[in-house]
C-alpha cells in the first residue's frame, strides 16, 4: 500500500523550475540512492530529454526474491511532473524527507522475473540484448520505445495493493 503520510505536498514552482545541470544531479542521486539503501543492482537507467516523450526518467534494477531462489527485474517509469519526478527528489531532499521519496518508489515499481522481463524486450518489443546489434535495448535510440513498452508491461505487472 502506498502510504500517503510519505508524499509531501510539492509546491507547482519546485517542479518547474530546475535546470537540466541539476536535473541530471538529482537523477544521478536517485538511481544511485536504490542501489545504496536496497542493495538493488542498476541494469539501465535513462534520463529523458525529448520533450514529445512524457516520461521524467526510467530505471531496471536487479534484484533477488525474498527467498533468494530467483532473479527480478524491478523498473519504474517516473512521468513528468509526477510525485516521483526529478524537481520532487530535490524539493524531497532539502525537506530532510528523502526517505520518503525511496519508499514511496520502492512501493510503487513494476517487479517481474527477470527471464520474464528479457523476453518481453526481445519478443514484443523486438530490442536486442546483444550490445553490437542496433536494436540493442539499452542504446539512447531505443529509449523512447523501450519507456512505452515498459509502460504498458508495467500496469499489467504491478502488483494492486
Amino acid at each position: 500500500m502506498v502510504h500517503n503520510e510519505l508524499r509531501l505536498e510539492v509546491p507547482f514552482e519546485e517542479r518547474l523550475m530546475i535546470s537540466p545541470e541539476a536535473r541530471a544531479v538529482a537523477f544521478k542521486q536517485i538511481y544511485t540512492g536504490y542501489t545504496r539503501r536496497f542493495g538493488m543492482k542498476l541494469l539501465y537507467a535513462f534520463l529523458n530529454y525529448d520533450a514529445e516523450e512524457m516520461t521524467d526518467y526510467l530505471v531496471v534494477y536487479k534484484v533477488r526474491n525474498m527467498d533468494n531462489t530467483a532473479d527480478l527485474a524491478m523498473f519504474d517509469m517516473v512521468p513528468i511532473h509526477s510525485d516521483r519526478c526529478t524537481p520532487n527528489y530535490r524539493y524531497y531532499k532539502q525537506q530532510g524527507k528523502v526517505d520518503n521519496f525511496f519508499k514511496l518508489g520502492l512501493e510503487e515499481m513494476a517487479t517481474m522475473e527477470l527471464s520474464r522481463f528479457y523476453e518481453y524486450i526481445q519478443e514484443y518489443l523486438q530490442l536486442s540484448r546483444n550490445k553490437a546489434d542496433k536494436n540493442y535495448w539499452k542504446s539512447p535510440e531505443n529509449a523512447g520505445e523501450l519507456c512505452r513498452g515498459l509502460l504498458d508491461i508495467a500496469l499489467r505487472y504491478k502488483v494492486k495493493k
